[in-house]
């Protein structure tokens, strides 16, 4: 459990056209759970044995700023966060969870080119995850044994990305229902981002050497997508009213 302070201020700007808003945030966790130091899975290992209690603390500041008026629309919003823990069990003190992100940025932007034609975009940067890096690696019975740093102690590469997309609508405003052609480009210019690392050594058995050989795993390259979007929309008012009549006044001509 846990308790969040926070204060912040908004405004807006130019006859709502711009909204501002700045938020600095506080909170205190207690009673959470991670594994101990000196954990190891074995299929003899109850893993609820295995986990300590301790404390946290998440704390930052949080940036917006959005323009909801006219053919260009977007937003920005910039967030510098910690998030940490403290166990009395784990050594180096306080350290990183895996949700920390030291920079966190979106920036999202939208242009109606035409009535009916709109490009929009979405960059994202942010800090990579941490993880906790290997120390050393040496031999037990001819079988390697990894020993780590400390905890969360490195991070993955800087995340970025940018999507593209294209919208068509293919029906008039004043009708009860929607739909538009969205073609859209996921990480437009495929940027092999680094979603967690593994190590897998290797044992020369012989001369008593361990090699070690880490490896980077990417998800999500570039992804084209083309989507139909359907959605009914409640009529204004009197607008089953004025279309009856429009009917009536259409059989009148008969």
């Amino acid at each position: 459990w846990g308790l969040q302070y926070a204060i912040g201020y908004f405004h807006n700007f130019f006859d709502n056209t711009l909204e501002a808003s700045v938020e600095v945030f506080y909170k205190d966790l207690y009673n959470q759970l991670d594994y101990s130091e000196n954990y190891t899975q074995t299929p003899d290992t109850d893993v609820e044995d295995q986990f300590i209690a301790g404390k946290g603390r998440a704390y930052g500041l949080e940036l917006f700023l959005r323009k909801q008026k006219g053919r260009f629309t977007g937003w920005l919003a910039y967030t510098l966060p910690r998030s940490e823990r403290t166990f009395d069990g784990i050594k180096g003190g306080a350290y990183p969870t895996g949700f920390d992100r030291t920079h966190d940025l979106s920036l999202v932007l939208s242009y109606d080119i035409f009535e009916w034609f709109t490009v929009s975009s979405t960059f994202i940067l942010g800090s990579g995850a941490p993880y906790t890096p290997i120390k050393s690696v040496y031999l037990v019975n001819f079988a390697p044994t990894l020993e780590y740093g400390l905890r969360n102690a490195a991070r993955l590469p800087l995340y970025h990305r940018l999507d593209l997309s294209l919208s068509f609508r293919l029906t008039k405003k004043n009708r009860p229902f929607e739909s538009d052609l969205v073609i859209s480009v996921y990480n437009i210019y495929d940027r092999k981002n680094v979603f967690f690392t593994y190590t897998a050594p290797e044992t020369d058995a012989l001369s008593g050497e361990v090699a070690l050989n880490s490896y980077q795993v990417s998800l999500f390259p570039i992804i084209p997508s083309i989507t139909l979007n359907f959605k009914w929309k409640q009529p204004e008012k009197g607008y089953y009213k004025e279309q009856r009549a429009q009917r009536q006044a259409r059989r009148a001509n008969y």
